[in-house]
């Protein structure tokens, strides 16, 4: 658990979507979800 500069909780997780991870925040029980693009590494094989 995190919390913010004026003390409330934050949630976050961080999942494997079938493309891209998510990023889950919930903060005081509204939840906010991002996604975050990766970029492999040249040469690296999947």
């Amino acid at each position: 658990m995190q919390k913010t500069i004026d003390g409330r909780r934050m949630i976050v997780s961080i999942e494997k979507g079938l493309y891209d991870w998510m990023l889950t925040a919930k903060l005081s029980g509204e939840e906010k979800c991002l996604e975050v693009h990766t970029i492999q590494a040249i040469g690296q094989q999947k």
